[in-house]
């Protein structure tokens, strides 16, 4: 009896014939090859009560880590409420280095004093097997005066 692979789709008929057979079924093995791509997931969060004056140097404002548990995809979210205190250009990324990467920015120009928004972010990393992987929520102020609450930063480690 021949294992699809894992991650393989596998048609109704093809199911179905497995199950009409006279006493044949999905071994434990087969079962478990199919399972397997799902078994080593992994995620990590960071967030809570917060409140951080931006200045015009780049601040780490969240960070996360997670070792990949096969090679694959980290997808990385971040959020948080931004607060203008005087009229500015606020900008913030996340990366994968503890420093803004403005190819993926999330960026917020401000025109009038004391306003707040949210701003979020979603990015993905292709990572390794067993090799270490970081996150990081990176903001700055490039004119104004803004701080940045009550953020979060989340990873979540899909397999390919």
């Amino acid at each position: 009896m021949a294992v699809t692979p894992a991650g393989a789709e596998v048609t109704q008929a093809e199911s179905d014939a497995k199950y009409s057979a006279a006493g044949s079924a999905y071994s434990k093995a087969e079962i478990d090859a199919k399972f397997a791509p799902f078994v080593n997931s992994v995620a990590a969060s960071a967030g809570g009560d917060q409140f951080v004056e931006l200045t015009s140097a780049e601040q780490v404002m969240r960070q996360v880590s997670l070792m990949p548990p096969a090679n694959g995809t980290v997808i990385v979210s971040s959020s948080a409420t931004l607060w203008t205190h005087n009229p500015g250009i606020t900008r913030c990324s996340v990366n994968s280095a503890p420093s803004i990467d403005y190819d993926f920015l999330q960026f917020r120009n401000s025109f009038t004093a004391v306003e707040n928004d949210p701003i979020s972010g979603t990015r993905g990393f292709p990572v390794t097997k067993g090799t270490l992987f970081t996150a990081y929520l990176v903001c700055d102020e490039a004119s104004g005066n803004a701080s940045i609450t009550d953020s979060s930063l989340t990873a979540i480690f899909a397999p390919s």
